[in-house]
């Protein structure tokens, strides 16, 4: 079994910049790795639950993107962008000596990995995608485009007030009533305030401009022509009520990767991985055993969440 003995690292990115890094769970050599990648303004509060399973089969390396968590900040304020992500993610696994690795992307992580598989096809074994989009997510956002004319505005406003905003962001974040706020796209019910909370802190402490010259990117980005030419296994995961990210996103994500395979979460909405960590940790087991990414295949499910939930059955191919 895998041990929580977490071991904290620091590289250069592409550019220099700081990055922080973690490892965890198996230490020998053979031990397959996994690459954990964080939405925007996330430093890691998503793999609460999923990060101590996947420690029992593999080495997990958890990573801060730049001006995130304990990563320093760019020399250059333009190096925000996706492919800056992409590079200093390649970065990560040199220094943790992985040659190759499983990428995890939730959020905007899931567009850090589907861009790393196309720029380093050799390294990248397989794709596990939670609740993100693989195109211009603020053209989705709830269904619709008309939150994307927003952002310059924003950006402007931040440039000109850039003390009151970080002002306001370090005041208004961390709060229930933002607590509240958010409760109209995550489940509350599902998901105690305290799973939450450390998003909250994190986002509060970020430059805005940053944040927002990284959702810039992120709007921007697509790999939606280019999905065919994944030839790894990818688990598309969704949430049946995500508003941030449509089911029908991942639907139609997963319909374009050759070897994609979809799961819904019923009732989950963006972070169903805190939701219903249980029915979220057997769907990843489930298509990390059939697709042989584990040391040691013949290893049981953890007793503890086999009792409590039944086995989500295989998962589908879009359209079977």
């Amino acid at each position: 079994m895998g041990s929580r003995r977490i071991t904290f690292h620091e590289t250069a990115g592409w550019d220099g910049t700081r990055l922080h890094y973690e490892v965890s769970g198996q230490t020998d050599p053979s031990a397959p790795v996994v690459i954990l990648n964080n939405g925007i303004g996330c430093a890691g509060y998503v793999w609460r639950y999923i990060r101590p399973v996947l420690e029992t089969e593999f080495k997990v390396v958890h990573w801060h993107y730049r001006a995130h968590g304990h990563s320093g900040e760019s020399p250059d304020p333009a190096h925000y962008t996706i492919d800056d992500c992409v590079k200093d993610c390649a970065r990560v696994m040199d220094a943790s000596g992985a040659d190759n690795a499983l990428l995890i992307g939730h959020s905007m992580g899931v567009q850090v990995s589907l861009e790393a598989a196309l720029c380093y096809p050799k390294r990248i074994n397989g794709l596990a995608l939670l609740c993100g989009s693989h195109s211009r997510p603020l053209d989705t956002f709830q269904g619709t485009d008309r939150f994307r004319a927003f952002l310059t505005p924003i950006q402007q406003w931040v440039s000109q007030h850039s003390r009151s905003a970080h002002r306001l962001m370090e005041t208004l974040v961390p709060t229930l009533p933002a607590w509240w706020v958010a409760q109209g796209e995550v489940d509350g019910r599902m998901m105690p305030r305290e799973d939450f909370a450390p998003y909250l802190e994190h986002l509060a402490q970020m430059n805005p401009a940053i944040f927002l010259r990284m959702l810039e990117s992120a709007a921007a980005h697509t790999t939606e022509d280019r999905l065919c030419d994944i030839s790894v296994p990818v688990l598309v995961v969704g949430g049946e009520k995500d508003g941030f990210t449509p089911f029908e996103v991942s639907e139609r994500m997963a319909k374009c990767l050759p070897k994609g395979e979809l799961y819904k979460i019923r009732g989950g909405s963006h972070t169903a991985p805190l939701e219903q960590p249980q029915l979220m940790e057997l769907v990843l087991d489930d298509w990390l055993r059939r697709h042989d990414f584990m040391a040691k295949p013949k290893t049981p499910v953890r007793k503890a969440v086999r009792s409590r939930r039944r086995s989500p059955g295989r998962v589908k191919k879009p359209g079977s």
